[in-house]
């Protein structure tokens, strides 16, 4: 009745992180400088203490670790599971590629997917992913297995993704939870099934039969059939808990009210004892913690429970076995949720809104007609996939199944949509898919009321409700940029797509991610560009905007010859004077405005002598708040830049932006 492994994961719970993806493109810049500076020396734990130190040097960790080899083992941990080094933590060829785009700041990718680079290569990663574990009857394609089932399913819950995929242990177990879940999609169905799988195990068969022939409960006993992973003495204290709980259900017909009581007591004292993560479940579903009164009105709620109902000792043995296994799974697998998340997140094909993972539109046409042959096909053996798995390889030649072309998938639109679309036109139908998808977040995600509680955190600087409202897999000024862009986007009548203004790199569900994209195709290097047509409000031009949310001193040096050469640079292949810059900080700096305003007063001369003026405005995150809580639209803020940019030279800094911009918002 030895633990035997029952579900699979990716990655490693030693090392949880939001923002996995930049945090991997930051191990491995640290990894590539640590053996540069450490030619010849192998992976061990003495190089291991000194990529903890430089981790530290970077303030990618924080502290001392009382053993820093294995601290940083963990943290790179991650980077083995998923090619991109091996196990001695060499960069492979996959790993490279990732390591020159975070290099380059060059996520720009030419793929079939429209993924950007980084999306891309962990998409190729995740299609060749594949567990052979003849220990514990293993034998799966994790990925490829998720992608069939949200076919087939269309999408699995939160509670499904958790508890059911990671229990399938090959390609018969995921074609019968699709087929259970067909049939079935509610929580109980959930249990049930698990347990299903669970009785199916010879461990577990006589974990049961020893638990039902056993005469009293012991110890020893409820170690050996608890079966914890890390030790006997977890499962032993349960032992008079289920005694309580036998006499307690089996003998309920005949136990006065002032004896239950009297029992529940007893209970609630021998639950203190159990370790914390064990007795969980337990106090949930008997509502029974150390703040829980027993008197007859709890008697009376406890009776009522399903498992508490009037049965015999062998359905009560049954009950009790199944919902304390069940429960132990479920707590593990939930353990295993985030990383499974975050790991396939990476891929930029699952999206994962209102409790349920999905697959993209273009991830549907796709894998829509090749699915089947995917999930059945065969294994390569561990060398040939050792071998692949380390090294950067395309579609086909991960498997031949893959040679999926933009005619196929032209064909899939028009036979979905009733549609005539070229093989040329699958990008644009893809944009504009997104595009929709993408007003829909704002509309759910980003109403005006959500918008202006983020921006008041941006002033306030609460990094931790930001993440809640917005990703955790980012930081505070890409999410500011992020924010500002949905904003601007609103105000400008949400004309054209969406991700061609932002120079932002998105998630699978839209959010922002930490690193750039790159710059623009213009170069120029804003933040974020919108471009306007003529009408009668405004001339042709272009609005760049910069956001920040550097303070103080630092503010002003950090950002006014960044903001001023992007502006030139952008103004000299446009050749349009009316082009301007948007400086947005959460908090502006009286130097900033006062520097980046002399640009308008006092005209830059380039180097063929040519006279530009920088036409600047500033904003700050309170004005932002203003801008949307009036639902003011690009036309009505238009004449007030202008009259800010075009006003005189009498006021100058802050007099000038309160009297120009604060106050007209």
């Amino acid at each position: 009745m030895a633990f035997k492994s029952y579900c699979w994961s990716i990655g490693t719970t030693s090392f949880r992180v939001q923002g996995l993806s930049y945090k991997n493109e930051k191990l491995m810049i640290y990894l590539d400088e640590l053996y540069k500076s450490n030619p010849g020396q192998n992976w061990g734990p003495e190089l291991e203490t000194k990529f903890y130190d430089l981790m530290k040097e970077y303030d990618f960790v924080k502290g001392d670790a009382n053993n820093k080899a294995k601290d940083a083992r963990e943290k790179t941990s991650g980077l083995v599971n998923v090619g991109l080094t091996t196990k001695d933590r060499i960069i492979t060829e996959v790993g490279k590629a990732l390591l020159d785009a975070e290099i380059s700041n060059d996520f720009s990718s030419e793929n079939i997917f429209e993924l950007e680079k980084d999306s891309y290569i962990y998409l190729l990663q995740f299609l060749k992913y594949q567990i052979n574990d003849e220990v514990n009857d293993i034998k799966i394609k994790p990925f490829i297995s998720l992608v069939y089932s949200l076919l087939k399913l269309e999408y699995l819950s939160r509670d499904e993704f958790t508890y059911l995929l990671p229990i399938c242990k090959n390609v018969d177990d995921v074609k019968d939870m699709v087929s259970k879940l067909s049939e079935d999609r509610n929580l109980k169905a959930i249990d049930d099934y698990i347990y299903s799988k669970m009785l199916k195990m010879d461990n577990y068969i006589q974990a049961k039969q020893q638990l039902i022939e056993a005469e009293e409960y012991t110890p020893e006993l409820l170690g050996n059939i608890g079966m914890n992973r890390k030790s006997k003495t977890f499962d032993m204290p349960f032992a008079p808990v289920f005694e309580l709980l036998e006499n307690l259900i089996v003998n309920q017909e005949s136990l006065e009210l002032e004896k239950k009581i009297e029992l529940l007591l007893d209970l609630k004292s021998k639950f203190a004892i159990i370790n914390k993560n064990q007795i969980s479940p337990w106090s949930n579903k008997f509502k029974l913690t150390k703040s829980t009164k027993i008197n007859s009105e709890y008697a009376k709620a406890f009776y009522k429970l399903d498992i508490c109902s009037p049965c015999d000792v062998l359905e009560f043995k049954n009950r009790i076995f199944k919902f304390w296994h069940v429960n132990k799974w479920k707590s593990t697998l939930e353990d295993y949720y985030d990383l499974n998340k975050r790991y396939f997140s990476l891929t930029g094909i699952i999206q994962y809104d209102n409790e349920r993972f999905k697959l993209s539109e273009i991830g549907k046409l796709y894998f829509e007609k090749i699915i089947e042959q995917l999930l059945e096909e065969e294994f390569i053996d561990k060398e040939e996939y050792s071998n692949n798995f380390l090294s950067l390889i395309e579609l086909e030649q991960i498997s031949p199944i893959l040679n999926v072309t933009k005619e196929n998938i032209a064909q899939s639109i028009n036979a979905k949509y009733g549609l005539s679309v070229s093989a040329a036109e699958i990008e644009d139908f893809i944009s504009k898919q997104e595009n929709d998808r993408f007003i829909e977040l704002i509309d759910s995600k980003f109403d005006n009321s959500r918008l202006i509680e983020i921006l008041q955190y941006f002033i306030l600087r609460n990094d931790n409700a930001l993440a809640a409202l917005i990703t955790d897999d980012s930081d505070a000024p890409t999410m500011f940029e992020y924010i500002i862009g949905v904003i601007w986007y609103n105000l400008s009548g949400r004309k054209g797509y969406i991700k061609d203004y932002l120079n932002l790199s998105l998630d699978g569900n839209l959010l922002p991610k930490r690193h750039a994209a790159g710059s623009h195709g213009d170069s120029c290097g804003a933040d974020l560009i919108f471009n306007y047509d003529d009408t009668k409000s405004y001339p042709k031009h272009s609005c760049l905007l910069e956001a920040t949310l550097s303070e103080s001193t630092g503010q002003a040096h950090m950002e006014w010859e960044s903001c001023s050469r992007h502006l030139e640079n952008y103004k000299k292949k446009s050749c349009n004077n009316d082009d301007y810059t948007v400086f947005i900080a959460g908090t502006l700096e009286n130097r900033a405005i006062e520097m980046l305003r002399s640009t308008v007063v006092i005209p830059h001369i380039d180097n063929n002598g040519n006279s530009i003026s920088n036409k600047f405005v500033m904003l700050d995150a309170t004005d932002l708040i203003n801008i949307v809580d009036k639902n003011m639209h690009y036309s009505d803020i238009y004449p007030i830049f202008s009259n800010a940019i075009n006003c005189g030279i009498e006021k100058q800094g802050m007099p000038w932006y309160n009297d120009y911009l604060k106050n007209k918002f």
